[in-house]
């Protein structure tokens, strides 16, 4: 099995990334939270791609990172892949067809393409035209990361019927239609459909939150190959490696060998580290860190006992004493 760490914005940038990869050596590709297609690189973009302040080449990363960018304009899309080739020639670009930010949405990107497909389809073949004949791209696969609709299912049908025109080297599909957000059940007929139709890779993302989530869905789809997992790592950084143990997992939530645990101590400290050097300003780096405990707290035993210290940690030595409270 591949796994993937979604692109969450304001979450898995590049410091979780980079903290994430010094401490796991299980992921096979990364992925950027998404690039405006209205905008041109700038610092803030530039780092996202993996390049610190005063390197000309991204940092290394144990996987494949692959830039995401959003956009509705294809020459848009082009120009800035272009700008992304130059800098760090990926192999790769990912487009988003799946947020459903109202702020995106709103102008007919991310999700909010779904709402005029003849515009959709439009938009792919200029787009792949567009990368056919620019220079600079020769060699570069699309990818795409997508939702099945606007707000209907039944709009997945036909959006297949589109997508089986375009030579995508991958698609990841986050079964949920736009007006669903991150509620209810995914859609899992939806990706059905989807194996039955298109010929090309495809991943699963969505709500793998645990072994059992991971187990349930090899079970629904023999021969899925690949996944894709955002929220799960975020909440578990554990997650994966468990995973990836399968079937000869030995150990529980409860049982997690010392080594396990270190791990697990050694990312809290390097994803602090990393906020730290990035923001250099250490009651910011704080207001993250305290951020991610909303999110992975609940995986470390004992995080209960030292919640309200966490919550009320104003200071970088506030924060570390309450996480001293701990048992790692």
């Amino acid at each position: 099995m591949q796994f993937y760490l979604a692109p969450l914005e304001g979450i898995t940038g590049h410091v979780f990334r980079e903290a994430y990869d010094r401490i796991f050596h299980d992921i096979d590709k990364y992925f950027t939270p998404f690039l405006s297609a209205n905008d041109h690189l700038n610092n803030k973009t530039t780092r996202e791609l993996g390049i610190a302040e005063g390197q000309d080449a991204p940092g290394l990363l144990q996987a494949p990172l692959v830039p995401q960018i959003l956009g509705n304009e294809a020459d848009r899309v082009v120009r800035l892949a272009e700008e992304i080739r130059d800098l760090t020639n990926p192999a790769e670009i990912n487009l988003n067809f799946g947020c459903p930010s109202g702020t995106v949405t709103g102008k007919n990107r991310g999700s909010g393409i779904f709402k005029d497909l003849i515009a959709m389809d439009d938009l792919l073949d200029r787009l792949f035209a567009g990368f056919q004949s620019s220079p600079s791209l020769q060699g570069v696969k699309i990818s795409l990361k997508t939702r099945i609709g606007w707000s209907d299912e039944k709009e997945w049908e036909q959006i297949v019927r589109i997508y089986a025109d375009y030579p995508f080297s991958e698609i990841i599909i986050h079964p949920r239609v736009r007006a669903d957000q991150y509620k209810g059940a995914c859609r899992t007929e939806a990706f059905a459909y989807a194996r039955e139709h298109l010929q090309v890779p495809l991943c699963y993302n969505g709500d793998i939150r645990s072994v059992e989530d991971y187990m349930e869905l090899c079970k629904l789809f023999p021969g899925l190959d690949r996944v894709m997992i955002g929220r799960g790592i975020v909440a578990d950084p554990l997650l994966v490696s468990r995973l990836s143990a399968l079937p000869d997992l030995v150990f529980g939530d409860e049982e997690i060998p010392p080594a396990e645990r270190k791990k697990r101590h050694d990312f809290v400290r390097a994803l602090e580290e990393g906020y730290l050097s990035s923001m250099q300003c250490e009651e910011h780096a704080v207001m993250r860190m305290k951020e991610f405990w909303l999110y992975f707290g609940n995986s470390f035993p004992g995080y209960e006992r030292a919640k309200k210290a966490i919550k009320k940690a104003a200071t970088l030595s506030e924060y570390r004493l309450a996480c001293a409270q701990i048992p790692w």
